[in-house]
């Protein structure tokens, strides 16, 4: 456990040890994505107190489609520990794999419940569907109980406990049909973002760290028209470059094929470009690409499009540009 502020954070040290023995591990590659990395050095110091050989991973990590399988493989680690994410999907060519999503202890759960329902009967939800990110997931059904027993009814998707990714929002969207809001626990904007813009009903957010409560669904209208702004200038591109993402869980070469030749029958051009990281950076010397097809994360070109200087699409917005 590892206190900063108000905040806990479980790390589960004796679980991963545990799971690494059981893998005969000696020498692990400690993976995280940069809001843990804080405190990489003291997990780090903990597991060789364990008898481990620890190395640090470096490298982005954006979630459970990014492992650091090629790294581990580099530094012959008999394994890797994956902190901040539950699998989901996941492709490795690495089978060693230890995952722990990192769990924030609240304290304060009945007094986030109270606050809650007290902005919901404001609003006139009775009923509501609950979703986290992983480090909040585990909460769901104790904040579900007490919301009921406050007078608000409380819906979790059975399949996904709740859990919401950056791309995968379906433990939200199966709810749809049964409840007045969908209320998301946890900290930002990127995640009840990516249910609001597939929603019907209103996003909630609700910090249990602030206790802050804010529906986003206003958020989207913003989105969109950056989204729709891109579309419009990609459509006037003759040159188009296709980025395939080369992270472990990302990885599509078919379906980056399959744009590059949709886009030659258009009688376009396409080039096929591969990246580990998709930044505006990385792309911007591509000088005569006039437009950026993204076969990957679909957050890539969600989230950056205003920090890039061309318009970036992402693959399943293609047909936007193409039947146009």
């Amino acid at each position: 456990m590892i206190n900063e502020g108000s905040v806990r954070y479980d790390f589960n040290i004796d679980g991963v040890a545990n799971q690494l023995r059981k893998l005969n591990a000696h020498r692990i590659l400690l993976q995280m994505p940069d809001g843990l990395k804080p405190y990489a050095l003291s997990i780090a110091s903990e597991l060789e107190k364990r008898g481990f050989e620890v190395l640090i991973s470096g490298s982005s990590c954006y979630g459970a489609c990014d492992i650091a399988d090629v790294e581990a493989q580099k530094v012959k680690a008999d394994a890797i520990v994956h902190f901040g994410h539950y699998p989901h999907g996941i492709i490795n060519t690495l089978t060693n794999v230890v995952f722990e999503p990192v769990k924030i202890i609240l304290d304060n759960l009945d007094q986030l419940a109270e606050t809650l329902a007290s902005y919901l009967k404001g609003k006139g939800f009775k009923t509501v569907g609950l979703v986290a990110n992983a480090q909040h997931v585990h909460d769901l059904p104790k904040l579900s109980q007490i919301l009921q027993r406050l007078g608000i009814g409380a819906l979790i998707d059975a399949e996904t406990r709740g859990l919401i990714l950056g791309c995968d929002v379906s433990a939200a969207l199966s709810l749809m049909e049964h409840v007045d809001c969908i209320v998301f626990i946890g900290c930002g904007y990127f995640h009840p973002l990516g249910i609001a813009l597939k929603a019907d009903k209103p996003v909630i957010l609700a910090d249990p760290l602030s206790m802050r409560i804010e529906e986003v669904t206003h958020l989207v209208k913003r989105v969109e028209h950056v989204k729709w702004s891109a579309i419009y200038k990609a459509r006037k591109a003759k040159v188009f470059g296709v980025i395939t993402s080369l992270k472990a869980g990302q990885f599509n070469l078919d379906l980056a094929l399959k744009a590059v030749n949709l886009i030659r029958k258009r009688g376009l051009r396409a080039y096929l470009i591969t990246a580990d990281e998709i930044t505006w950076e990385r792309l911007a010397s591509f000088t005569e690409v006039e437009a950026f097809i993204v076969v990957g994360c679909p957050r890539i070109a969600l989230d950056n499009r205003e920090l890039f200087g061309k318009p970036i699409i992402d693959y399943s917005e293609l047909s936007a540009i193409l039947n146009a």
